[in-house]
């Protein structure tokens, strides 16, 4: 996330996107569910997105909603609060936010770090 686009890669949480997915939607708003900054989005099986020219300079934070439809109809949805960090680790040393892109460094895949990140904002 930087104060102009946000860019988000989930091609290495959904390893088995080919045999169990049929699409992936994402969007981006202001609060948990929300849509109102990028509304929801149909891109296929790309594993990643980005969307530019957007003004976020006034916002301390987003949150990154990703629907991932399966074959039978079912749905799975995470949302994350994303923060423009450029460069910096998060206080938990479990991201590395560069501008533009967000890499898990600490975990075993994406659900682990949603799970940490609820019990780390329960602490908080």
């Amino acid at each position: 996330v930087s104060n102009t686009s946000i860019q988000a890669d989930w091609h290495q949480s959904f390893s088995e996107a080919a045999d169990t997915y049929h699409h992936f939607e994402w969007a981006v708003g202001t609060a948990e569910g929300k849509s109102d900054i990028c509304g929801f989005q149909d891109v296929g099986m790309n594993g990643n997105v980005q969307v530019d020219g957007l003004d976020l300079s006034g916002l301390s934070g987003c949150f990154i909603t990703l629907r991932a439809w399966r074959l039978d109809g079912r749905c799975v949805e995470l949302a994350v609060k994303a923060h423009a960090l450029k460069g910096r680790a998060c206080v938990h040393r479990r991201l590395m936010v560069g501008d533009g892109f967000v890499t898990i460094n600490k975990g075993e895949n994406i659900q682990e770090f949603f799970e940490h990140a609820e019990d780390a904002e329960e602490e908080d």
